[in-house]
This record gives structure tokens, sequence and C-alpha cells, in this order.
């Protein structure tokens, strides 16, 4: 049940900046180097599209 949770509502919703090494494409958009990025946990735990029921909590028995 803890794991859930803490799935659901992610303690740190952006994991630590990450600093580009070398031009890098993204959906389109082109990230230098030496760019920092922040990537947003949350978001990715929410995406229905890698997630089946993204939004749900379930309650497993032990």
């Amino acid at each position: 049940m803890i794991k859930e949770t803490l799935w659901l509502h992610t303690p740190v919703p952006l994991i630590g900046s990450r600093e580009c090494r070398e031009n890098t494409n993204i959906d389109g958009y082109t990230i230098p180097p030496k760019a920092r990025v922040l990537v947003n946990a949350w978001a990715l735990l929410r995406d229905s599209k890698n997630w089946e029921n993204s939004e749900c909590f379930y309650a497993r028995e032990i």
C-alpha cells in the first residue's frame, strides 16, 4: 500500500536536474549542450500511454 501511495502521490514531483552532453532532439525541440533539464516525474506517472488506469489507486492485500 505504501508503494502504491508513493506512486500515486509522488513526494518529489521533479527529478533532479540533468545536463545535456550533446545536441538532443526531443519531440521536435532541440536541447543544446550544457542545458539543464528537469524531468517531471508526476507527469511520467500519469501518462496513460504508458500506464493502464494511471489515475487509479489499487490497495493490494498481502
